[in-house]
């Protein structure tokens, strides 16, 4: 009904400015492609015709819907009428402040879906993709290491002396990956937290996107290890 009610006031505010009485005009602007709209403006239009109060029929029919943008635009109406000024007048204001409301909602849902889009990129993708390279170096780094201090023994033989000695790492690979795995189910957690916040507004929403981003996460993290192990497989033999 929202998205119809602009060019329902506006067909009113043309038949007000014909010269139609308020009820009338009303009536004369229900159209089928209004659908629901046109259904509820019928029957407060003849609640009126009945002898029912114009403002109480209209309200009584905003009061059906859970739309704050429904009820603000009749309230005014209404006010306009018991105020006895240019209804019509009226009616273009609701008209045009109905469409800036549309555009803002339209450029917010926008910028939303950027901001989701952004953090599923960073769950999905970067943080997996940065242990991945993490945990290759590691191993690379941990193969070169051993061989450096297998040759030279221990960074001091045949007149070499290492400053740095390569050899033993107090990192494992396997607990960094066991880490990395643990860390990208964390980010996936406080990431659904985010993106309900954002689009709901409530970090409850959330909770239907915890187990989608957690498995993605941990599926791409698996992905790219396979694929870069392969890749790094020169390095480390």
């Amino acid at each position: 009904m929202e998205a119809v009610l602009p060019d329902f006031l506006r067909m009113v505010s043309e038949n007000l400015k014909g010269g139609m009485p308020f009820e009338r005009a009303l009536w004369s602007s229900i159209r089928p492609e209004f659908g629901i709209l046109a259904n509820e403006i019928r029957l407060a239009s003849k609640k009126v015709i009945t002898g029912q109060d114009i403002g109480e029929a209209l309200k009584s029919f905003t009061e059906k819907y859970d739309s704050p943008m429904l009820r603000r635009s009749f309230d005014l109406i209404i006010e306009g009428i018991k105020g006895g000024g240019k209804t019509a007048d009226v009616i273009d204001r609701v008209i045009d402040t109905i469409e800036e409301t549309s555009e803002l909602k339209a450029d917010m849902a926008a910028t939303n879906l950027s901001y989701v889009i952004f953090v599923v990129i960073i769950v999905l993708v970067v943080s997996p993709g940065l242990f991945t390279l993490s945990f290759q170096f590691l191993t690379v780094l941990q193969n070169i290491g051993a061989r450096i201090g297998g040759a030279t023994g221990g960074g001091e033989a045949a007149g070499v002396n290492l400053p740095i000695d390569f050899g033993d790492l107090s990192i494992q690979p396997e607990v960094f990956q066991g880490f990395s795995i643990n860390a990208l189910l964390v980010i996936a957690f406080v990431a659904s937290m985010m993106i309900s916040m954002i689009q709901k507004g409530s970090i409850k929403a959330g909770v239907k996107y915890i187990p989608l981003l957690m498995t993605g996460a941990v599926l791409m993290y698996l992905v790219m290890m396979f694929f870069a192990t392969r890749l790094f497989s020169g390095f480390v033999t």
